[in-house]
């Protein structure tokens, strides 16, 4: 018996296209789109996109209709009108995936976010019990997790017998058929067998988790959830000892509050306690006592922020923190419990932070580093009257850090031309800005200057491989990136094989700055030895270069190699 026959898939599949037939049409065109992603055609990676975000649209649509028995008419006006939004939506995707940092990603995560929990509570705004609410997205809960389960399964089997084909057949199957294998897996039988198992019942649910939930709840997830909070609370202690608080601990704080609120929510599933007092206390206990760490979470942001301004990674860390501050509140005093606030805090919250015009993530932080970083060029004898002048002063050595972090965040996100404004003395080179005002403050003191390069290729036209035996696919970060056959050691140096044979090793971060002051569009080049020939075809690039050295931090691209 297969497993195939064990699931059922084939009626699975049959009702899930009766029942979701539009939500599975754009989980196909998400699959296939990807199946491409090899080709590093960006207009795949824009429909794969719009294929997902169509998903989850169509799924809350879908869920909609049923909850409020909606006609068929009705259903597929509604279909028609999503299916235009999507495709004007897909007009504002940007042409690459490799541009600056902009506010349509934010966007969209922010439309993600709402997508998801708009799952959770559509069903609740016509009818709510606390039990219905509970059993319903525990259900939804699982049964991803069972159909992720299987698909992984499933795709470990199917990976064993293209590996046992490879080996003893010698047919040399190329690792990308395998990323596709589990895109196929994951894209549409996943899938097919969630939404298979999506409840259809949505106030009467009868729903009995397995005693291994039950298990896992009570013996794994709350005890777990109580070591990690007595650690934070004796880090507390340690603090007030006299001990420097960590700058990282805030990170550790929002874990917990991930991991204390999902098992918070996992046992209001179970209704007889009377066997399980342990269960019976941490539901009563677990937000009276996560106050304090609600505390430190709070006081380790303000002291980040103050130091370091505004930034995304504390923007997104500081709406955590509004949130578990909320839903404190809420369980803390004695008023009337609705667990639809709990998903309807979260998109409150998400359509502030993505959402919100010049106090979202898109704006408040460029203009807090903004003012941060005139505030510093003032103070510094930079700026006066509000004009660039040419006898700067070096700022504080503490503050040095500061200045290049500041003015390199402005730059990745396409906002540091304010200075422009101020140059007009022509001080600063236009189309190098950052580096430039690097120059001035480092320079003032006689030290050596440190060169950003930030490279990303917008258009990526067809490669002529004509002559060229091998294209090797590069897609490098941080020390990550050496394979055994190719790729960047030690982040700059460039190895490659072919037949297990060594035939060029050489450094190409000089090579790639150098080429980037000859041509800031392009950084392709070539290079060769005595047997082969390579051409190096850049897509994007990242590091920092000065007279005595020079480091690659990203690095992705194609070679293609010849021999003579």
């Amino acid at each position: 018996m297969s497993l195939f026959s064990v699931l059922n898939m084939s009626d699975r599949f049959a009702e899930v296209i009766k029942r979701f037939p539009v939500v599975m049409i754009f989980a196909v065109l998400t699959t296939i789109s990807l199946l491409f992603i090899d080709t590093y055609e960006d207009n795949f990676l824009r429909w794969s996109l719009i294929g997902y975000i169509g998903f989850l649209v169509m799924l809350d649509w879908a869920i909609f209709k049923e909850v409020y028995q909606l006609s068929s008419h009705k259903y597929w006006i509604g279909v028609g009108i999503l299916s235009i939004l999507l495709f004007v939506y897909y007009y504002f995707i940007p042409a690459s995936f490799q541009e600056e940092i902009s506010c349509f990603w934010y966007f969209t995560i922010g439309l993600n976010v709402v997508l998801h929990f708009m799952c959770a509570v559509i069903p609740f705004f016509k009818n709510y019990t606390q039990k219905a609410f509970v059993n319903y997205n525990i259900q939804v809960f699982l049964s991803w997790i069972k159909s992720a389960f299987y698909a992984l399964v499933t795709y470990l089997a199917l990976c064993l017998a293209l590996v046992a084909m490879d080996q003893l057949f010698d047919i040399n199957i190329p690792s990308i058929h395998y990323l596709r294998l589990f895109i196929v897996m994951t894209g549409i039988f996943q899938v097919a067998f969630f939404l298979s198992d999506f409840p259809d019942e949505y106030y009467h649910l009868k729903f009995t988790a397995s005693p291994i939930f039950r298990v896992f709840t009570s013996y794994i997830a709350i005890p777990v959830t109580l070591i990690y909070g007595l650690i934070l609370l004796a880090y507390i202690v340690r603090i007030f000892l006299g001990y420097e608080m960590v700058e990282w601990v805030f990170v550790l704080c929002i874990w917990y509050f991930v991991i204390g609120i999902l098992t918070w929510l996992f046992s209001l599933y179970f209704e007889n306690l009377d066997d399980n007092p342990w269960m019976v206390w941490f539901r009563k206990w677990f937000f009276i006592l996560s106050v304090p760490i609600l505390l430190l979470l709070l006081i380790a942001l303000f002291r980040h922020i103050s130091d370091k301004g505004i930034l995304e990674e504390f923007y997104i860390s500081a709406s955590i923190a509004s949130f578990v501050l909320l839903i404190i509140l809420l369980k803390c005093f004695p008023v009337k419990s609705d667990l639809r606030a709990f998903p309807l805090f979260l998109i409150l919250i998400t359509v502030i932070t993505f959402w919100s015009g010049p106090i979202s993530i898109c704006n408040l932080p460029i203009t807090n580093q903004k003012h941060r970083l005139i505030n510093m060029m003032s103070e510094a004898g930079m700026i006066k009257d509000g004009n660039l002048v040419s006898d700067s002063i070096r700022i504080k050595a503490d503050d040095e850090p500061d200045f290049s972090r500041m003015v390199y965040f402005l730059s990745s996100r396409g906002a540091l031309d304010f200075v422009k404004t101020m140059d007009k003395n022509h001080l600063l080179n236009e189309n190098d800005l950052a580096n430039s005002l690097m120059q001035r403050v480092n320079g003032s003191q006689g030290m050596e200057s440190e060169k950003i390069l930030s490279f990303y290729k917008s258009k990526h036209p067809a490669l002529d491989i004509n002559d060229y035996q091998q294209m090797l696919h590069i897609h490098q970060t941080g020390e990550v990136g050496l394979s055994d056959s190719y790729g960047l050691r030690d982040r700059n140096i460039l190895v490659i094989r072919v037949d297990k044979k060594l035939v060029y090793e050489g450094d190409i971060a000089k090579i790639l700055w150098d080429q980037s002051q000859k041509d800031a569009e392009n950084l392709d080049f070539e290079l060769e030895n005595d047997d082969y020939l390579f051409k190096v075809v850049v897509n994007s690039a990242s590091g920092s270069f000065s007279n005595s050295s020079a480091r690659l931090d990203d690095f992705t691209g194609f070679i293609l190699v010849k021999k003579k």
